[in-house]
């Protein structure tokens, strides 16, 4: 997510933030420290029109998030400096439980012209207390939100500034497939909830979801 204060958090949510060059997707701001994208194979506008993504590729990169240059999966062994975890709908495959497997698997089952690939979901932890607790509450939320509700797998990348070196917030990324997934493979894509209407959907169950009983 872009280095932003908390204030300026508060003020844009909701709100498109216009991409750096090279992004891969479009970032949307669905709520105060909650932010959201859709990753499509290509960008069809503005300075990153033409940047084509891979769903491999992108869950390499939320694996390990090393403050130096990363280089593309192709030909590096996966060594996650991330804690990961995969959640998956009933009745699926277990050994897409890897992260790598459930990327490759989408990428396999995919088709000429596919657009959609993932959506993505970043929750800032704003104190080191909270970590734990927070990646608990996260995973939980997910499988139902995710696995139970829609039957879509879900990689959860809990990005520690300890792990990466990177100077933020510690954050969590959902990353989730964007077609439903059985014992059979990727199936039918979740529209309209993958798109960007869906960070309200699912920003409305987060509250929901974290509402003291």
């Amino acid at each position: 997510m872009s280095k932003r204060s908390n204030a300026k958090w508060k003020d844009n949510w909701t709100h498109p933030v216009p991409p750096p060059s090279g992004a891969r997707f479009v970032h949307v701001d669905a709520a105060p420290g909650i932010g959201w994208g859709v990753l499509r194979r290509n960008l069809s506008s503005g300075k990153n029109a033409g940047v084509e993504n891979n769903l491999v590729e992108f869950a390499w990169l939320k694996a390990h998030p090393v403050a130096a240059a990363r280089p593309a999966h192709h030909g590096h062994a996966w060594q996650p400096t991330a804690t990961v975890d995969v959640l998956l709908p009933e009745g699926a495959p277990s050994e897409l439980l890897d992260v790598r497997r459930l990327a490759e698997r989408y990428e396999a089952d995919a088709f000429v012209g596919i657009k959609d690939l993932a959506v993505l979901a970043t929750f800032k932890i704003d104190k080191p207390g909270q970590i734990l607790n927070m990646w608990a509450d996260v995973r939980a939320f997910a499988r139902f939100f995710f696995c139970e509700e829609r039957n879509m797998a879900v990689a959860a990348f809990l990005h520690v500034p300890s792990r990466s070196g990177v100077k933020r917030a510690a954050h969590i990324h959902l990353v989730a497939p964007a077609r439903e997934l059985d014992c059979e493979g990727f199936g039918a894509f979740c529209r309209p909830f993958v798109s960007d209407a869906g960070a309200s959907v699912m920003v409305k169950a987060w509250s929901v979801w974290k509402r003291p009983a």
